[in-house]
C-alpha cells in the first residue's frame, strides 16, 4: 500500500495487492502495521482504470470461485470463505457472519452443497442436504462496492475505525509498504491457476508505474518493451486470460517461455510452474514427475498446455499445445496431450 503519517493520523491507499489477508499467506506487514498503530485510519481513493470485470468476462459467474471482482484493496481475497460442520458455521470476512449476509438452506433434494449469493447484494447462501456430517466449504465472490464499502470491511477486520479520505496531507512524506517476496505470490498463483491473482498483478504493476491502477496501461507497456517482439501479434484484454477476447498463439507462448527461460535460472525458473502430480497437473505426468514444467489453461472448448519437457536423452524442450473447439471433456484433451509429450520425452 503507499501510505503517509503524520503525528495523529496514518493515510493509506491500495494498490491492488490479492495478499492482503489471503488465508494463504500468514505474513501480514500491511495487517500487522494498522494494527498495532494508535493513530487515525484513513482510507483514500485510488485512481482505479479497471471495470469490476474483465473485458469479455461471462456475468454469469459472478458467483463462482474463479471469478472475483477487482479491485484497489483486496481483503480476503474479495470472496466470501464459508465453512460449515456440525459445530456450525463461519464466514470470512466475519463482517458478513451474520443473519442480514448469510443463511444456511437445508435442502432434501440437494445434491453436492452448493455455496452463492445473491447477483445483486452481498448475500450469501451455503445450501446441503440435512444430515450431511461432511465439512462444508465454499469461496464466493463478493461485491466489492465502492470506497465506504472497502473501509466498513475493513474497520470490522481490524476492530477499530477506518475513515475515509480525499487525498495524501499537503507536503506529506509519501511511501509504499510491501507484503510478499514476488515468488511468493507468483507459485500458488502458477500452480492453481488463480485468476484473482493474475489480474491484480498487472493492476499492482500499473499502481507502481504510474500511481494509477489500469490493466490496459500494463499491458501495452509489456507489449512495447518486453513482448514487442512476439511472433504473431496477440489481442491481449486481462490478466488471467477469462475473457474470449484474449487470443494468443502457441508460437507466442513458445517465445515467452523462451525470454523466461534465458532470464532466469531453472531452480528459479521451474518452480514456479505445476509439475506432474502437483498443483493444476495433480492428475497427470505422474509417473514421471519433474519432467514437465507447465501452466495449464481452460475454457469451455479449450485446452492448453504450454512449458518445459525434460527428454530422457538430456534435452529441454519448449512446449505449447493449444486445442481449440473440442466436443469432448477436457480431461479426455489432457490425456492425449499427456501421451504426446511422453512420446516426445521417450523420443527426443
Amino acid at each position: 500500500m503507499r501510505y503517509a503519517e503524520n503525528d495523529t493520523a496514518i493515510f493509506i491507499k491500495g494498490m491492488g495487492d490479492p495478499s492482503f489477508l489471503y488465508p494463504d499467506f500468514t505474513y501480514q506487514p500491511v495487517f500487522d502495521h494498522l494494527t498495532k498503530t494508535t493513530k487515525r485510519i484513513y482510507l483514500l481513493p485510488a485512481v482505479n482504470d479497471n471495470e469490476r470485470y474483465g473485458p469479455g468476462w461471462g456475468w454469469g459467474d459472478y458467483a463462482d470461485y474463479y471469478q472475483p471482482e477487482r479491485n484497489e484493496f483486496p481483503l480476503y481475497g474479495n470472496v466470501a470463505w464459508i465453512n460449515y460442520d456440525k459445530r456450525g458455521y463461519s464466514v470470512a470476512p466475519s463482517f458478513y457472519h451474520h443473519p442480514d449476509y448469510f443463511q444456511l438452506q437445508p435442502d432434501a433434494s440437494a445434491g453436492s452443497p452448493v455455496a452463492g449469493r445473491d447477483e445483486r447484494r452481498n448475500f450469501f447462501y451455503l445450501r446441503y442436504r440435512p444430515g450431511d456430517t461432511a465439512k462444508l466449504e465454499g469461496e464466493v465472490p463478493y461485491i466489492t462496492g465502492q470506497l465506504k464499502d472497502i473501509a466498513a470491511r475493513l474497520q470490522d477486520t481490524l476492530g477499530k475505525p477506518v475513515w475515509t479520505g480525499v487525498s495524501f496531507p499537503a507536503n506529506a512524506s509519501i511511501r509504499t509498504m510491501y507484503s510478499l517476496p514476488a515468488d511468493t505470490l507468483l507459485q500458488p498463483m502458477m500452480h492453481r491457476s488463480d485468476n484473482f491473482f493474475a489480474e491484480q498483478i498487472l493492476m499492482m504493476v500499473a499502481a507502481k508505474h504510474w500511481d494509477t491502477i489500469s490493466t490496459h496501461k500494463t499491458i501495452n507497456m509489456m507489449l512495447n518493451t518486453s513482448l514487442k517482439d512476439l511472433p504473431d501479434t496477440p489481442q491481449w484484454v486481462d490478466g488471467s486470460g477469462l475473457s474470449r477476447f484474449d487470443l494468443f498463439t502457441p508460437r507466442d507462448f513458445v517465445s515467452v517461455l523462451e525470454k523466461m527461460y534465458k532470464t532466469y535460472s531453472r531452480e528459479k525458473l521451474f518452480p514456479l510452474f505445476a509439475t506432474g502430480g502437483k498443483g493444476t497437473l495433480r492428475a497427470y505426468f505422474r509417473e514421471h514427475p519433474g519432467t514437465v514444467f507447465a501452466k495449464t489453461g481452460t475454457l469451455n472448448g479449450v485446452v492448453a498446455l504450454s512449458g518445459y519437457l525434460l527428454t530422457e536423452k538430456g534435452k529441454t524442450l519448449i512446449f505449447s499445445i493449444l486445442v481449440n473447439n473440442h466436443h469432448t471433456t477436457s480431461t479426455n484433451v489432457r490425456r492425449e496431450t499427456e501421451k504426446f509429450l511422453m512420446n516426445v520425452r521417450a523420443t527426443y
